[in-house]
C-alpha cells in the first residue's frame, strides 16, 4: 500500500464555539489509494470564525488561532505529509484588490493555548512554519464553494516527543474596502466531540478579541 493521497475533512469546533471547515490534504506513502474522513457537515455559515474576516473597511485584518486536538486527528499519522488545506467558502461575494493571507502549521504537545491571552507576534515565532503566503482572492470566487489552497511546501507531520495535536495559525490583511464580510462553512461541536476547550482558539479582528492581546 504505497503512494496514496489521503483527504482528511476536518471542523474547528468547541464546547463554547463554532469553527470553520477546514479539510486538510494527506500524502502518505503507506497507503496506495484515495479516501478521506470528514467530520461534520457544516451545519451553518458564519464570518466570525475563519479562516479569515472581511469588511467594509478599507485597512483591516484578521488573525485566527486553532489548537486540532489529537482526538480529532484519528486518521493523520506520524510520517505523512499535508500537501493543501481547503475551506468551505459560503458567500457570493468575490475579494477585491490587494489581500494577503499567511498560514503557518505546527505539530505540538499543547491540547490547547490556555487560559492567558495569546501573543500572536511570539506564537508565530514558536517553531510555527509558515506554508502560505499569498492573496486569497486568487482562490477565492464568487460562488460558494471548495476554496483550495496549495502548500508552498508539503508540511511534514512529526509527532516527536508527543507533539500529536495539530496547530494552525492563520492571518489575513486588506487593503481595499470589501463588500461586506464573506461567510463560511461552520459546524457545532455538538457533533464533533474531540473538541472539548473553549481555549483551543482564540482571535482579533477589528475592535473584536477572543483571548489574544495582538
Amino acid at each position: 500500500m504505497n503512494g496514496q493521497n489521503r483527504h482528511f475533512y476536518y471542523l474547528w469546533n468547541s464546547m463554547i464555539r463554532r469553527y470553520l471547515n477546514l479539510i486538510l490534504f494527506v500524502f502518505s506513502t503507506l497507503i496506495s489509494f484515495g479516501q478521506y474522513t470528514k467530520i461534520g457537515n457544516g451545519g451553518f455559515s458564519s464570518g466570525n470564525f475563519g479562516p479569515l474576516r472581511t469588511d467594509t473597511s478599507s485597512a483591516y485584518y484578521s488573525r485566527f488561532a486553532f489548537i486540532y486536538p489529537e482526538a480529532t486527528l484519528t486518521n493523520l499519522k506520524h510520517g505523512d505529509s499535508i500537501s493543501a488545506i481547503s475551506f468551505f467558502h459560503r458567500s457570493f461575494d468575490s475579494l477585491r484588490g490587494n489581500c494577503n493571507m499567511k498560514v503557518f502549521l505546527k505539530s505540538t504537545n499543547q491540547s490547547d493555548f490556555g487560559a492567558n491571552p495569546l501573543n500572536w507576534t511570539a506564537e508565530s515565532r514558536n517553531l510555527m512554519i509558515k506554508v502560505f503566503d499569498g492573496n486569497p482572492k486568487n482562490w477565492i470566487g464568487n460562488l460558494p464553494q471548495e476554496v483550495f489552497f496549495k502548500l508552498n511546501q508539503p508540511y511534514g507531520w512529526d509527532t516527536t516527543g508527543g507533539k500529536r495535536h495539530l496547530e494552525i495559525l492563520v492571518e489575513y490583511s486588506q487593503k481595499m474596502n470589501q463588500v461586506g464580510t464573506m461567510n463560511w462553512f461552520v459546524e457545532s461541536s455538538f457533533y464533533v466531540p474531540g473538541f472539548i476547550s473553549a481555549n483551543e482558539s482564540k482571535y482579533l479582528y477589528g475592535s473584536s478579541s477572543n483571548g489574544m492581546d495582538s
